[in-house]
């Protein structure tokens, strides 16, 4: 009775064996429309390429007459175009003021010259609450040959006030932390700026506020 048991398992197994050794046609169609490649695996070309077709149809997958065992894994990506509300949350605007009225000429270097006031107010979506945003990023990029006055800075964060949560200057932009922007009104800071050096062909500056969550929600103008 061992011997006839150990027959049949060496049997069983010769077939197992058989079954796994690798000799495989996977062939992908559509439904209807027809053969999109055929991949021939074995036991040196184990892994197939990746491809990327377009979902105008059903897509089959199938092996036939073939021995060992694959998996295949297929993957949906649908692309979608977002509008301006799923991807901008926020209304902008940004003033930058002088003390005279005068064009930013004549004056020392590290003089305030004048003032930039950044507002922005939350636009809630359908199903959010109508209260404010959650904690806010305002990213206010500045001219080339300007400086934010940093006692300013200093006041908007540990102020009576507070405004604002926390500050930082970084590569000529100041970063500005906010706890929550209100959706009924503008959220607006203002401080002093300076002229570090004179530029004769200034260029645009970017303005950018977005939530610290979900900064691929960001809202973007150019002053």
């Amino acid at each position: 009775q061992d011997t006839i048991n150990a027959l049949e398992a060496l049997t069983e197994y010769s077939l197992l064996v058989k079954r796994l050794d690798l000799d495989m046609n996977v062939k992908v169609a559509y439904k209807n429309y027809g053969d999109l490649d055929l991949f021939k695996l074995t036991e040196d070309n184990f892994v197939g390429r990746t491809m990327t077709v377009p979902l105008d149809d059903d897509i089959y997958v199938s092996t036939g007459s073939s021995t060992g065992i694959a998996t295949v894994n297929v993957r949906t990506v649908y692309n979608t175009i977002g509008t301006s509300e799923e991807s901008c949350n926020f209304e902008l605007k940004i003033i930058p003021k002088r003390d005279d009225g005068k064009a930013l000429i004549g004056k020392e270097d590290g003089e305030p010259l004048g003032r930039l006031e950044a507002c922005a107010k939350y636009r809630p979506g359908a199903r959010e609450p109508q209260s404010g945003s959650a904690h806010a990023v305002m990213d206010i990029g500045l001219v080339s040959g300007l400086e934010a006055n940093t006692e300013d800075l200093s006041t908007l964060a540990s102020g009576v006030d507070q405004l604002i949560a926390d500050y930082e200057i970084k590569d000529g932009h100041v970063i500005l932390q906010i706890d929550s922007v209100p959706a009924d009104n503008f959220f607006c800071v203002e401080f002093r700026i300076g002229e570090l050096f004179q530029v004769g062909m200034l260029n645009p500056a970017t303005f950018t506020v977005y939530e610290y969550h979900a900064p691929d929600k960001r809202c973007t103008i150019l002053y």
